[in-house]
């Protein structure tokens, strides 16, 4: 079971958002966001992922062209860690980044319930 906060407005709408880790977000990052609505977030990650990703493919090519040197092995370190941060913050934020464009679309908060999946919360608490 986990925990969901639940949703609804006043057309008779609902949905919930499980609290905690988002790993849909973690796992395709800036294509999580692109693909759940987030336009403005994906619209700056998939270009600074698309970056980062060509960044690591030349310093692999270096690498295998001249053999791991300290500059490319700091370089390749550099941007493995902002891939990871890039996918801590989504893992992290994602479910929060949820819950707040319900209560942008005019969604009130009806209460937090524990559940096996969404429509089981929806359900839970209508």
């Amino acid at each position: 079971m986990r925990e969901f906060n639940v949703y609804s407005n006043s057309k008779g709408s609902s949905g919930a958002v499980k609290n905690g880790w988002c790993w849909p977000a973690f796992f395709f990052g800036s294509f999580w966001s692109l693909f759940s609505g987030f336009l403005i977030a994906a619209l700056f990650m998939l270009p600074l992922e698309f970056i980062l990703n060509f960044a690591a493919g030349v310093v692999s090519d270096e690498q295998r062209r001249y053999g791991p040197e300290d500059a490319t092995r700091v370089i390749g370190g550099a941007i493995a860690l902002a891939f990871i941060i890039i996918r801590l913050i989504y893992g992290a934020q994602g479910n929060k980044w949820r819950r707040a464009r319900y209560l942008r679309r005019g969604f009130e908060f009806r209460g937090t319930v524990r559940a096996a999946n969404k429509a089981d919360a929806v359900r839970q608490y209508g």
